[in-house]
């Protein structure tokens, strides 16, 4: 389940507009194509982790962790990136009221923790990172061998038949 988190965090921080005014649009999964020519300010986020909870009846939901480093010019462009980052995550499961009908998986529940702020001398940019511990699960009125998301992309799996 959270490893489509991704397409979670995509939609999230690419639909905040204050965000998308701030980076230009600079908002990318896992690393900028060429990431030498990305001007500061701007997002990149990447799932670090991922855990499943189960027992021998199946998956009841799984765990990942996701961080999104936000890069500015200055000191408070970067504090500002990262309180940007965090506001569009709350306010998207504030929006939610609990309802995750669009995704593949229910948001059970969410930390939000940041990291280390750090310098980058050789580019002159402020770097920070917002890390996300997400909590998933199945959502019960999705079939566990198919579903659809309303992203870009769409993938279904195929029913099991029963003998």
């Amino acid at each position: 389940m959270s490893l489509l988190i991704g397409l979670y965090i995509k939609k999230t921080l690419e639909g905040c507009e204050p965000l998308q005014r701030l980076t230009g649009g600079r908002i990318c999964p896992v690393v900028f194509p060429d990431d030498s020519d990305t001007p500061a300010p701007y997002v990149a986020y990447s799932r670090t982790s991922y855990s499943e909870d189960g027992s021998k009846d199946g998956t009841h939901g799984s765990t990942c962790s996701v961080d999104i480093e936000c890069v500015g010019r200055n000191y408070e462009e970067m504090l500002t990136l990262c309180h940007t980052v965090m506001e569009a995550v709350r306010e998207d499961l504030k929006a939610r009221g609990g309802q995750f009908d669009d995704l593949p998986f229910a948001v059970a529940d969410i930390d939000i923790t940041a990291g280390a702020e750090e310098f980058d001398a050789m580019t002159c940019e402020y770097l920070s990172s917002v890390r996300l511990m997400i909590d998933t699960e199945e959502h019960e009125s999705i079939p566990p061998y198919s579903f659809a998301m309303n992203f870009p992309l769409s993938a279904t799996g195929r029913d099991i038949e029963e003998d």
